[in-house]
């Protein structure tokens, strides 16, 4: 027991000298370890994320799978704000795949909650590509119409046609004819 003890004091103190940017980094991979998930430059996508996700980044001429995972999140958190919690639930059911259903669902506990509480949101097409935009922190020479119309296109392709109808009716004029011209 001596020993064990004395490993972890002669351990404590050199914490103490180590910079805060890797003291940082360190509780960071501390707490991803301790919930079970990965970090995000080591995230590991399935072939059907990867699937999903490579379409919306070649549409929408992005970077890297990362950008075109955190877009398409704004993108589908942004239309879950148009519709009613009923709309939003059978959208989320009617996506072939549940891989991809779950890029639908938010993924805060406390946004999901309030959002179920609140009514459907009243925003216009302009709002709606400035909330893309400033929420998703858009790369350079990327347009957020570009990734709208990207996402969209992808959603659809996983979505039955009953449930594209439900959202084309969800949609301000401009968006919707974003989604239907695809």
């Amino acid at each position: 027991m001596r020993g064990a003890a004395l490993n972890v004091n002669s351990f404590l103190p050199k914490l103490v000298f180590v910079p805060w940017y890797h003291r940082a980094e360190l509780a960071v991979s501390i707490i991803a370890a301790n919930l079970g998930k990965s970090t995000m430059a080591s995230e590991k996508f399935s072939a059907n994320e990867r699937a999903f996700l490579e379409k919306v980044m070649q549409r929408a001429n992005l970077p890297d799978i990362y950008d075109a995972r955190d877009l398409t999140l704004v993108v589908f958190r942004s239309m879950r704000d148009l519709m009613t919690t009923e709309a939003a639930d059978r959208t989320e059911a009617a996506f072939k795949d549940e891989e991809i259903a779950a890029f639908w669902k938010d993924d805060n506990p406390i946004v999901r909650v309030l959002s179920r509480l609140r009514p459907p949101l009243k925003i216009d097409t302009e709002t709606f590509l400035r909330r893309i935009q400033q929420e998703g922190g858009l790369p350079k020479d990327t347009s957020a119409e570009g990734v709208v119309i990207a996402v969209f296109s992808a959603a659809r392709e996983e979505l039955s046609e009953a449930q594209i109808k439900e959202i084309s009716s969800t949609l301000p004029d401009g968006l919707n004819v974003m989604w239907d011209q695809i």
